[in-house]
């Protein structure tokens, strides 16, 4: 019995250096790096030769190419890029020396940066419209709305940005000085001295090898796999019933354990456990809990589990997408603009609540504000969902035309008032191109193999070697004939 105590401490607590980004609209699994990412309109994808490509919208610069002006069709940005995410607009790279570059809207300092490149005069806003390096060492990063969380090649956890809900994990919602004699400084007390420069970069976890950031709350998974949140939690989206309701919370609290993946949405939290079961949490509205959790915008405020032998899983704004461990695509929740992919035929504002198989063979997806973008294990780029701003990469078109009523959009200087419009939009998915490349490759394609005979230990596990070891070396042989943990 010590000896198979031993191998499961082992199994928990040891993870060879293995880290993987995450994004708001994406999945953050160990031990993989991230090939493809939408934002809230736009979409950054690799090829097999490491050579970074952008679509859709680029009215903040998220594109990176110097302009602000949208692409309807895939631009290449840089090259030696290991991995790339997005947030709401803005995007972040990690090249293949370990460097970070930022580009996109700098307004709440989100890129890192103090400000950008062009200065918007309609919205006051700076913008980065050119991809510049922000830090060096960097393992894997993940961008909310308005902030971003990085971590560093030794496992920490670096956060800045926005912080009105307590999403950079600092201890404190708001910004503030982090001196902690600020007050007497203010109000006069001669030994205090001058009052500091507020921080904008806080170290916030160790031993950190996922991260994933919503709209205003942030997700990590640490070596041992335990799962820890913080931030906005006015609709559960933290799981911890320590955490009131309605209430931020800055302080990172342990959610879950024997967590491999996670990932956040808008207002909505996913993860995936060693043995494959999705587990959700937070807003149930359009549906997101796939019809195990509350409806119409209730609250689902610890985790339940949602769906089993599941390897990744990406959360949009208001929909989910989530790989099986045999490749099948199967997707769910808000389903206004088609970026389920269930082909429906016309637009009733309708949600999907039960999970519907779309693709076969999928090794990466990302989910965006209202579009989804998927490759397959043939290299190939698929995208779904509204092409307005040629976010799919297929020249904005779309295989449906469907009337609908659109709300006053408050454009400067004059809205654009309230009407009947004729809108397109992808409700299957569509073949963009292919992503390969002679001079590189995609990552593996099959199923993660068991390790040692146990059926509860996959190859990509972060576990998976040291269980591998303690087999090996005889120091266990699992609680069954197929299982190691109990």
């Amino acid at each position: 019995m010590k000896k198979r105590f031993l191998a499961l401490a082992l199994a928990l607590g040891v993870c060879l250096g293995l880290a993987a980004p995450a994004s708001a609209y994406d999945m953050g699994h160990v031990g993989q790096l991230r090939i493809v990412a939408c934002g809230d309109d736009h979409t950054a994808f690799l090829k097999g030769d490491g050579t970074l490509w952008v679509t859709g919208d680029n009215s903040r610069g998220q594109l990176g190419n110097g302009t602000r002006e949208q692409s309807l069709a895939p631009i290449r940005v840089l090259d030696q890029v290991a991995s790339v995410t997005c947030g709401k607009y803005q995007t972040a790279a990690i090249r293949k020396d370990g460097t970070l570059w930022t580009w996109g809207l700098t307004q709440n300092r989100q890129l890192g940066l103090d400000g950008g490149d062009l200065f918007d005069e309609i919205t006051g806003a700076m913008n980065q419209t050119v991809p510049v390096k922000v830090m060096d060492n960097v393992s894997a990063v993940s961008c909310g709305e308005f902030h971003t969380a990085v971590i560093k090649a030794d496992g920490s956890l670096w956060t800045w940005g926005n912080n009105t809900e307590g999403q950079l994990g600092n201890g404190i919602i708001g910004d503030q000085p982090s001196s902690s004699n600020w007050w007497d400084s203010v109000f006069g007390d001669p030994q205090a001295g001058p009052a500091p420069e507020p921080e904008t970069v806080f170290h916030v976890l160790d031993d950190v090898v996922a991260v994933a950031c919503g709209d205003s709350h942030t997700a990590a998974l640490k070596r041992d796999g335990t799962l820890w949140t913080w931030g906005n939690n006015f609709w559960g989206q933290l799981g911890s019933p320590d955490i009131s309701t309605k209430e931020s919370c800055p302080t990172p609290t342990q959610v879950l354990d024997k967590v491999t993946a996670v990932s956040c949405g808008g207002y909505f939290t996913a993860a995936v456990r060693t043995d494959g079961s999705l587990w959700m949490w937070g807003s149930g509205g359009f549906d997101v809990m796939a019809g195990k959790g509350p409806v119409n915008w209730g609250d689902q405020t610890t985790p339940i589990k949602v769906m089993d032998n599941v390897s990744a899983v990406s959360c949009g704004q208001n929909h989910v997408a989530a790989i099986k461990t045999d490749g099948s695509l199967w997707m769910w929740g808000k389903n206004w603009y088609g970026e389920i992919g269930n082909d429906i035929s016309e637009f009733m504002e309708e949600t999907c609540p039960t999970p519907v198989q779309v693709l076969d063979d999928v090794i990466a997806v990302s989910c965006g504000n209202d579009h989804t973008v998927a490759i397959t294990s043939d290299g190939t780029l698929w995208g779904w969902g509204n092409p307005d701003y040629g976010q799919l990469g297929n020249g904005g078109a779309g295989n449906v035309t469907i009337e609908r009523w659109v709300e006053e959009i408050p454009l400067y200087p004059e809205p654009i008032p309230a009407h009947m419009a004729y809108l397109t939009y992808q409700t299957v998915p569509a073949k963009v191109l292919s992503v390969t490349s002679a001079s590189g490759a995609l990552p593996p394609t099959a199923p993660p193999a068991p390790v040692g005979g146990f059926t509860d230990v996959l190859e990509t596990d972060f576990f998976a070697a040291p269980v591998e070891w303690a087999v090996e070396n005889g120091v266990t042989s699992g609680t069954s004939a197929t299982t190691f943990s109990p």
